[in-house]
């Protein structure tokens, strides 16, 4: 393996760099313990191609540490109860998470709207079959949410959601969350019978699919709607395309909550 090599020492927390070492290794990494009677010398030669020298430091001193703290520690305690961080590492990833982060339990569907008023033409929605905009992404789930509210379903059940992959799958889950419903993604491969136990244990009276998973779900929920281009042309109020399936399912105890927003910036470590 082609690269520049560097030789690292590690001993019990001192670090030396040596650019020249007689040994070569075609490994991305070599590790040599010398031991003595009261320390031991760990010599890495890597390739800095693969690992920079500050990763390696990193990573060498680990075996110090785990040292000390295995002395330190009382004689009963388990790994599990040992600090997996050096303090070098620790303060590092503090200093990342410096910073203070302002908590937001915003719904995701109202933060789509908030983005859609801000910068209506940014790119949100990247898919093999199309793209959308803050603002397409936003007219589209309303329009199919003001229409699942007419239905008037009441919130103990929930809506199956049934698509292979597609940019729809969005505009399914937000149109049924902005309607103040839960909703439940279906996977078009399962067996039959375990898409009819699904939909009858959320009691399921109406379905978003797309075209080609139609029949995956019409003989298991009241009512089918399609969700494509079509539907999209047609929503301009409340009305809507939908195929009636013949089957109704029992009830059961439902639990949903709002989503929250999702921070760019996340602390690694507390």
């Amino acid at each position: 393996m082609a690269g520049k090599r560097q030789a690292t020492n590690h001993t019990m927390g001192k670090i030396q760099h040596q650019m020249h070492f007689n040994f070569c290794t075609d490994r991305a990494l070599f590790l040599e313990c010398q031991m003595a009677d009261d320390s031991a010398l760990i010599l890495a030669r890597h390739d800095q191609g693969l690992i920079d020298a500050r990763q390696m430091t990193r990573f060498l001193g680990q075996p110090g540490y785990s040292i000390k703290m295995f002395l330190g520690s009382v004689a009963d305690m388990s790994i599990g109860e040992l600090a997996p961080l050096t303090e070098e590492d620790g303060q590092e990833i503090n200093n990342w998470n410096s910073d203070e982060l302002e908590s937001s339990d915003a719904c995701i569907h109202d933060v789509i709207a908030g983005r859609a008023a801000d910068r209506p033409g940014s790119t949100v929605v990247f898919a093999w079959d199309g793209e959308w905009t803050y603002a397409e992404l936003n007219s589209l789930f309303s329009r199919l949410a003001a229409h699942i509210q007419s239905l008037d379903l009441g919130r103990e059940q929930a809506v199956p959601v049934c698509f292979e992959k597609s940019k729809w799958v969005v505009v399914g889950i937000l149109a049924v969350l902005k309607a103040g419903l839960a909703f439940t993604l279906i996977e078009p491969s399962y067996p039959p019978a375990r898409i009819a136990q699904i939909c009858q244990q959320t009691w399921a009276k109406i379905a978003l699919v797309s075209k080609v998973q139609y029949n995956t779900l019409h003989n298991v929920v009241p009512q089918c709607i399609i969700v494509d281009e079509e539907l999209s042309q047609s929503l301009t109020g409340h009305e809507v395309r939908f195929i009636s399936g013949n089957r109704k399912a029992p009830k059961f105890s439902l639990y949903h909550s709002h989503f929250w927003q999702h921070r760019r910036a996340k602390r690694l470590y507390d």
